[in-house]
């Protein structure tokens, strides 16, 4: 077996097929869409991206590059189909090792039960927002979902990764706007100080391409939410300032990465 770089551009809606000898191992994935774009090995969905979380590259401009894939990595033995749905014109980076099998050589155990699982076990992205519409105000206290998210009973998502905010048509300082998570309605940050309030500063999620304002993600790596099938979680933005926030076509999107899990 040789080895080689895999650092790949793919056209969405071209169809490939690899080597009878080449395994691509994919560790890493990015694109340029900004609706969802997806991987299709052997007809099977791999889990969609989007260029708000995964970007082509890292750029001075972005504070992530491509989607690190971790033990969730793709793999497409040889000799099988693949292809990127998303928007026409658009494109997908993979990145990671090409395996160039020896003559009578078998993919190794391990990629191959990787192949056979990735189909019910990825990283995919998840976004939802809110939009004030014609509302000029946003009055202190007020909360206002962004997302809602309900497995189905043999579904199961946990979100251990990034998670980004982007807003417009309104300004806040630090400490004026948090974020925050329930489960089944039941807020995940329940201990409440009378004088510090719950939930997460809006500040302290940038959006991927805002590292003129902050160069640091935020993960959910060391407190990841787990939503087992039938739990709903539930995220939301409060005002909390201590006054109205003026609103001018004002909206605020929420893009997070999440580990998908389906039992089959």
């Amino acid at each position: 077996m040789k080895k080689f770089f895999l650092d790949k551009i793919l056209d969405v809606g071209t169809a490939y097929k690899t080597h009878e000898r080449v395994v691509y191992v994919i560790k890493k994935i990015g694109t340029n869409d900004t609706a969802a774009n997806k991987l299709v090995i052997d007809n099977k969905y791999m889990g969609p991206i989007i260029q708000n979380t995964s970007p082509l590259r890292k750029t001075s401009s972005t504070i992530v590059g491509p989607l690190d894939l971790e033990g969730l990595y793709y793999v497409i033995p040889g000799d099988t189909d693949f292809k990127v749905e998303g928007t026409s014109g658009k494109i997908m980076r993979v990145i990671g090792t090409i395996l160039m099998l020896d003559p009578g050589e078998t993919i190794p155990s391990d990629l191959l039960a990787r192949f056979k699982a990735q189909p019910n076990h990825y990283k995919t992205y998840l976004t939802g927002e809110y939009d004030f519409g014609a509302a000029t105000s946003w009055a202190d206290g007020t909360e206002v979902t962004l997302y809602t998210l309900t497995p189905k009973t043999i579904e199961k998502y946990i979100f251990n990764d990034l998670i980004f905010i982007e807003y417009t048509g309104f300004t806040v300082n630090p400490g004026d706007v948090v974020i925050q998570f329930y489960l089944n309605n039941n807020p995940i940050e329940y201990l409440y100080d009378s004088t510090v309030d719950p939930g997460i500063d809006i500040l302290s999620f940038p959006k991927y391409d805002g590292a003129s304002a902050q160069d640091v993600p935020f993960k959910a790596r060391e407190f990841p939410i787990e939503v087992p099938g039938d739990n709903t979680l539930k995220i939301t933005a409060k005002n909390v300032s201590g006054s109205a926030i003026s609103l001018s076509s004002a909206k605020i999107t929420l893009y997070a990465i999440a580990e998908f899990l389906r039992t089959v």
